[in-house]
């Protein structure tokens, strides 16, 4: 069990329990309900603003107002896919402005000394940029990857249930395109100053944003947030100012903070809550106790067969019956009555059988209806093993060897490598009995067979043993002679069945 939660609280956050059809354990009431699949979609629109860190720039946190706002204009939309509660990827989209100053009132003289060596206006300089910005982020949600565990054991420490979860940190990290044309200006007039800008036209920059933000639960379908992010562009190019300042970092980037609205999708097929509000640890524990009970329930076996109950077809399986590998009663016959019922137990394939496994006999003439070619025989008559009339009730001393064949008499069979008759046989060789009774002076050849298994001196000695034991049992029940009775072997010599259930037997044949 413990080796189990280990494992599983490893791989917490990359299991996908978000669009698994399972039974649901948000609450005690609806356990036992199927649970529809989790929204897993997600569109987000934001806006804010931007603030950046460029060569022409105020070093104050919140830059300056004159003769632009260092504090510009973002707008933005995303799409999230979540692939569970903890992990999702993101398509994203940012559109805005940047600006900054340049001047004499710069906090750092040093800057400015700078800027001025490289020919800047003495009165200052500022510059406008409009971008555009696309980016493939990875999504974390770091609480439920880190808090949703520490609520969940918190919860069942105190026997309490747990409440709805509103508020969520998450962070992200991507790799983009970021399209930006700047321009810079002179303060004092306005005019652009060509001596320094690089490029009137859209440069493209490779950018990472890397994020965090903070977003609540309005609704099952709507979350309000906050969201800051940073973004690194790795080229000097935002500002439309190239400078290699020295120990400086060369690199232009910028900030962005703002609100966001998501709506959360899904049609009547999902499920109203969203994947990222759910506990990953409450549907992980949720798991295990299925599981510990699908392995309780692999080492119970209700009715003592010797079968698991995860795999008994047969879970009611009587006391003492035997079974195949899935529970089910042996039923060598396949009559539908386990071999521990059969009175018959190798009834013939096609053989119709009552409830004790029997052959079914509507004429009562010892021939099963499957193999009777005359099914209504008028009582007392005696046929033939096709159930043929071959005699009379007036003509039991002459009817053997006058009609068209032998009356029936019914082979008894063995259990492998047995000569002990089974209790299921005494019927049919009390069948015997009426056959030599209502027969005087007939004698009968007992002949043993065995299956293919073996070599033939084994087998031919094991089929005589079946032969005597059978007469063995006819002189002592029925006080015949042993005299009338021949004893003989084939051994496996004869073959007619392709079973060896089937070989393995004694017939009787009339001997003339």
């Amino acid at each position: 069990m413990f080796r189990i939660i280990a494992v599983l609280l490893v791989l917490l956050p990359c299991i996908n329990l978000s669009a698994q059809k399972t039974d649901s354990v948000k609450t005690a009431e609806n356990k036992s309900k199927l649970q529809l699949p989790y929204k897993t979609w997600s569109v987000t629109l934001t806006g804010g603003i931007t603030h950046p860190y460029t060569d022409i720039k105020y070093r104050r946190f919140l830059g300056v107002l004159e003769p632009v706002s260092e504090n510009q204009w973002g707008v933005g939309a995303n799409a999230t896919y979540m692939f569970n509660p903890a992990f999702g990827i993101q398509g994203s989209f940012l559109a805005g402005a940047l600006a900054g100053v340049a001047d004499s009132a710069m906090d750092s003289r040093t800057d400015w000394d700078i800027l001025l060596g490289q020919g800047i206006d003495r009165g200052g300089v500022y510059f406008k940029s409009n971008f555009y910005q696309g980016s493939v982020n990875l999504y974390w949600n770091i609480t439920n990857t880190i808090f949703g565990m520490n609520k969940y054991f918190r919860s069942k420490l105190s026997g309490k249930p747990m409440r709805d979860r509103k508020v969520s940190l998450y962070t992200f990290l991507g790799a983009g395109i970021n399209a930006a044309k700047s321009e810079v200006y002179r303060r004092q007039t306005g005019e652009v100053d060509t001596s320094f800008l690089f490029k009137r036209d859209y440069t493209y920059n490779f950018v990472v944003p890397v994020g965090l933000g903070l977003k609540f639960k309005a609704s099952k379908s709507i979350d309000v947030g906050l969201e800051a992010s940073y973004n690194f562009t790795f080229t000097d190019e935002l500002d439309g100012f190239r400078f290699d300042h020295p120990n400086k970092r060369k690199d232009d980037f910028f900030s962005y903070m703002g609100v966001t609205v998501s709506y959360k999708i899904g049609t009547k097929k999902y499920d109203k809550e969203h994947t990222e509000w759910r506990n990953p640890t409450e549907i992980l524990f949720g798991e295990i106790e299925r599981l510990d009970k699908k392995v309780d329930k692999l080492y119970k076996d209700e009715d003592g067969d010797g079968v698991s109950d995860v795999f008994d077809k047969e879970p009611n399986t009587a006391e003492g019956m035997k079974v195949y590998g899935d529970g089910s009663s042996v039923d060598n016959d396949g009559d539908g009555i386990p071999d521990k019922a059969d009175l018959e137990p190798f009834s013939d394939k096609d053989a119709k059988v009552d409830e004790f496994g029997r052959s079914l006999d509507g004429d009562n003439d010892g021939v099963p209806d499957h193999r009777d070619l005359e099914p209504n025989t008028a009582k007392g008559n005696l046929t033939n093993f096709q159930g043929i009339t071959i005699g009379k009730p007036a003509e039991k001393d002459t009817a053997i060897g006058t009609g068209t064949g032998d009356p029936y008499l019914p082979s008894v069979f063995f259990a492998f490598d047995q000569s002990e008759i089974q209790k299921v046989y005494h019927y049919d060789l009390q069948q015997v009995a009426r056959v030599i009774r209502e027969n005087a002076g007939i004698r009968l050849r007992v002949v043993g067979y065995c299956d293919e298994k073996g070599n033939d001196p084994y087998n031919d000695d094991l089929g005589i043993r079946r032969a005597k034991e059978v007469i063995s049992y006819l002189s002592r029940n029925y006080n015949f002679p042993e005299g009338m009775f021949v004893a003989e072997s084939r051994g496996k010599r004869k073959q007619e069945k392709t079973k060896n259930y089937i070989n393995r037997r004694v017939d009787f044949e009339i001997i003339r």
